[in-house]
């Protein structure tokens, strides 16, 4: 039982800047707080993870995920800080290469909570091309 809820919660402690900080996947309520206020960065992700037809591209490089999280700086630290019930602002205080490993924790424990997200929209992609590709029977039809 205890392994069904690790995978069902893979929280995760870890050491950073000195003290022993619990990295969580978002609950419920809080995904949707995440998901409202991180739509840009989403939007970003999906980019980055889908191909415009909803399927997964071959492979993402860490680089460019990296990069994507610099680019939304501000919602990304306002969810690893929600992740890790910190104040923003503990973020500031951490150096480069805390705040980095807690930044990997943070995907690592959240990454489920993002993939579900953006299945769904891949599925939405795929039904919306599907509902807007003309049917095979109606270009068969003699006119």
């Amino acid at each position: 039982m205890a392994d069904d809820i690790d995978v069902l919660m893979p929280d995760m402690d870890v050491q950073i800047g000195g003290e022993t900080v619990t990295v969580r996947e978002y609950r419920f309520r809080e995904g949707l707080q995440v998901a409202a206020r991180a739509q840009d960065f989403l939007r970003d992700l999906g980019r980055l993870f889908l191909n415009t037809d909803g399927s997964p591209v071959e492979s993402v490089d860490l680089d460019d995920l990296q990069t994507l999280f610099a680019l939304h700086e501000d919602e990304v630290t306002w969810m690893i800080a929600k992740s890790v019930d910190k104040p923003t602002a503990w973020l500031d205080t951490l150096n480069d290469e805390d705040g980095l490993a807690l930044m990997h924790v943070w995907w690592s424990v959240n990454q489920p909570f993002f993939t579900r997200r953006l299945v769904t929209a891949a599925a939405t992609r795929r039904m919306t091309a599907t509902a807007a590709a003309p049917a095979d029977s109606e270009s068969s039809l003699p006119h």
